[in-house]
């Protein structure tokens, strides 16, 4: 609108205001043909579409007006007071991810509603300055009873707070502001002077971060000990939205996670519902593998920007509370002391310092620890040797001779979960874990890594010639200890659909949080991209239930 057309309206309203400063109405109508009504004072400020009009000042707007509607016959309605805008901004402390953003109500749920609720990602500190105006600058507003100026006050909206109106002798309109964000923990991380974290080899040291709990209670915070943050994993570290590794220079507990310096933030990129991993470890639970990652889903805000929900779970380390066998030293070099303990990855990849490749099956073990500075020739030597020793048992055919170097039913139950997921993963292999305690046989897991194809409608064996997998299903002792297993694990592996269904609800927004800030996945290998939340969380549950029928058929009639 033209600055001339601007003075032309104001001028037909001046013309229509009683003289020497008498109070009267401005009527705001709306595109969509809301009419909210603003008493009219000299020197006045009247907001039109958010945007700030002085009165008695032309000059000093000239942008668009949707429309200003005076109207005489609705003067003097002092029993409609209402608010015609309310806002919230953060304060000084806390709220990162929040800078520079105003959350708004609706105007519908003003003059309509008696509760406003404001959904606000990323909410670490209730303590926020509400902007507001009423339709009379007479109003008096008050926060449970305590007068409230807009854009100067700071009003505690942990819990729902009553906002009054009062004006003379009139009704008090009252209105509940309700507040919350995800319901999930908050991670926030800063780097030194915003440093990116731009490798997966070099630590970006003297970092900070502090986890909020959903309600603004701190859980963590590094505070002068600091910590490391670096990028993480190998397919996973080419997507837009990138996980994290974390090492804290003191062990600490994390969201009712034991202690632990090493700790892992997954993005769940290419997974539509952001739950696969989860409910894999649920099911690995259920196993006989000695122990399971834990994690929790949690908002990530880096540098102050927001990046969705992430998996904040424990790394897989030797330590008492996770894989839980003897840490070795340098010195661990013969008798009872070389025998463990080991952790190593079966990983194509074959990537880290220490590796071997088997002599019968052709394995890639890539050893994870003892850590790159602390193994020796010795140490690599015993479990090399080992390991080729149970393929060679195998590779012969005799079952009984390779358990005795292999704990064989955290062997099959690995591979169950695996089936039952539908995880194609040990095919190449991949991210497969095995470990060895002292004077201990091989022992699979812990598990890890299961949102590639996983939890998708298949009913035909997927591994059922990886790794060792071939050799062993023509073995009878084999089979039959599967039976056994399957008919053991099927029912608890079905009761998952409710551990599902609580996620589900857990995250649902925190899921629509993520999707507005990564959008469409570029990767479409689960096949469920386009799929409204909800949909692509029935479809992997349907999956997984679907699937365990299956696999009662095929694997009780081997």
């Amino acid at each position: 609108m033209t600055k001339k057309a601007l003075l032309f309206i104001l001028a037909a309203i001046a013309m229509l205001l009683p003289a020497h400063g008498a109070q009267d109405s401005i009527f705001v109508q709306l595109k969509d043909g809301t009419v909210l009504a603003y008493e009219y004072a000299e020197n006045d400020t009247v907001s039109v579409d958010e945007t700030y009009i002085n009165i008695s000042d032309t000059t000093f707007y000239s942008g668009y007006v949707r429309r200003i509607v005076f109207d005489r016959s609705v003067l003097g309605r002092e029993s409609s007071m209402q608010l015609m805008s309310f806002k919230l901004r953060h304060t000084d402390e806390g709220n990162e991810a929040l800078l520079n953003k105003t959350f708004s109500a609706d105007i519908d749920d003003l003059t309509n509603k008696d509760t406003i609720s404001f959904i606000i990602p990323y909410l670490t500190n209730y303590k926020l300055k509400p902007f507001f105006m009423a339709n009379s600058h007479k109003v008096k507003v008050y926060a449970n009873d305590e007068l409230i100026t807009s854009e100067e006050s700071v009003v505690d909206f942990t819990n729902p707070v009553t906002i009054r109106l009062e004006y003379g002798d009139a009704a008090p309109r009252e209105y509940v502001v309700c507040l919350k964000n995800s319901g999930l923990p908050i991670v926030v991380i800063d780097t030194p002077n915003g440093q990116a974290i731009a490798s997966k080899s070099t630590w970006v040291e003297r970092s900070s971060m502090t986890i909020y709990r959903p309600d603004g209670g701190i859980d963590y915070s590094s505070g002068t000990d600091y910590m490391n943050i670096s990028g993480r994993g190998n397919s996973t570290w080419s997507y837009s939205k990138k996980p994290y590794n974390i090492k804290l220079n003191v062990k600490k507990a994390i969201l009712g996670m034991p202690k632990h310096k090493r700790w892992c933030l997954l993005a769940n990129y290419i997974d539509r519902t952001l739950i696969r991993n989860a409910v894999a470890f649920e099911l690995a639970k259920m196993t006989s593998m000695d122990w399971t990652p834990n994690g929790r889903f949690v908002e990530l805000v880096v540098n102050g920007k927001a990046l969705g929900n992430y998996y904040l779970c424990e790394a897989i380390r030797i330590d008492n509370d996770r894989v839980n066998i003897n840490e070795m030293g340098p010195n661990d070099i013969s008798g009872e002391a070389i025998t463990g303990g080991y952790l190593m990855e079966l990983d194509s990849y074959y990537d880290a310092e220490w590796k071997f490749k088997t002599s019968y099956f052709k394995m890639p073990i890539n050893m994870k620890e003892p850590d790159d500075d602390v193994i020796n020739s010795y140490q690599f030597s015993y479990i090399k040797s080992y390991c080729n020793d149970a393929e060679k048992m195998l590779y012969n055919g005799s079952y009984n001779s390779f358990a005795e170097y292999f704990d064989m039913n955290t062997l099959v139950d690995w591979y169950i979960l695996n089936e039952v997921i539908y995880n194609p993963e040990p095919k190449h292999p991949k991210s497969s874990y095995m470990h060895k305690d002292k004077n201990g046989k091989l022992r699979m897991g812990p598990a890890w890594d299961h949102d590639w194809e996983t939890f998708t409608p298949h009913t035909s064996l997927v591994n059922k010639e990886a790794m060792w997998f071939g050799k062993l299903y023509k073995l009878p002792e084999f089979v039959k200890l599967l039976k056994e297993r399957w008919n053991k694990l099927k029912k608890p592996f079905a009761s998952v659909a409710g551990f599902i269904e609580e996620t589900r609800e857990e995250i649902r927004l925190s899921w629509q949080f993520n999707n507005s800030v990564w959008g469409t996945i570029s990767n479409g290998v689960n096949g469920d991209i386009s799929l409204p939340y909800d949909q692509a969380v029935d479809r992997l549950k349907n999956s997984l239930l679907n699937r365990i029928n299956s696999l009662d058929v095929i694997i009780n009639s081997l």
